[in-house]
């Protein structure tokens, strides 16, 4: 069990197998246990029976859960691990998503215009490799919910969901990233989950130094 940036999160990494298969690469997010049955993933559905359990956002070798305020982490570590262990047991994959279950990023349910299908899959490619893999590493992850205009919508998932963190924060690291790389992109907006859905400081920090070492570099045509 590892502390996120979210002080009411905590990443689960899971070793010996996967928890989704190797082609996704984003993760799910589940805010209740109807919904996880709902895509058939019977370990989201369990971790959310957990008392003080309020989501759980299941990633490809790993998991973040989050809990209500105060919340005793050794209790709730001891039960999540428990239920991973009992999980693995089953085979090689802990959750293979169902055709009705997307996982959190593509173009299958995104709102865009046929016509942008190249700019939008530039702003992926650009999320899926330079912005995912610094969220995830905090236990988080990043949603592409669509593109019009020159304008992203996104939402942030995992522990990153419920941290304090300013919308100019988001602005600085994923929309300057994305207007660097993809000239069609104008501005981000950060979509919320829950009234508290934004994304961490040291995240964003991430993207921005990370932004700062790319520069120099072409756009994404």
């Amino acid at each position: 069990m590892e502390t996120s940036p979210n002080m009411n999160s905590r990443i689960f990494n899971v070793s010996g197998v996967r928890v989704l298969p190797a082609h996704v690469t984003a993760g799910m997010h589940f805010g209740t246990s109807s919904e996880a049955e709902a895509a058939g993933c019977g370990l989201a559905s369990s971790l959310l029976s957990l008392p003080t359990v309020t989501a759980v956002f299941v990633g490809p070798t790993w998991l973040s859960v989050n809990c209500v305020d105060g919340a005793d982490w050794d209790i709730v570590g001891e039960a999540v691990q428990s239920t991973v262990a009992r999980a693995s047991e089953s085979g090689p994959v802990l959750f293979e998503p169902t055709d009705g279950a997307t996982a959190s990023a593509g173009l299958e349910d995104a709102d865009y215009d046929s016509e942008d299908e190249d700019v939008v899959r530039d702003i992926l490619d650009v999320l899926d490799e330079m912005v995912r893999p610094t969220l995830q590493a905090d236990g988080g992850d990043i949603v592409f919910l669509g593109y019009r205009d020159g304008h992203v919508r996104v939402r942030l998932a995992g522990s990153c969901e419920g941290c304090a963190q300013s919308t100019q924060t988001l602005q600085v690291g994923v929309q300057r990233m994305l207007q660097h790389y993809v000239t069609d992109v104008d501005t981000v907006e950060a979509v919320e989950n829950t009234p508290m859905d934004m994304a961490s400081n040291e995240a964003f920090e991430a993207l921005e130094r990370r932004l700062a070492a790319e520069k120099g570099g072409g756009a994404t045509a």
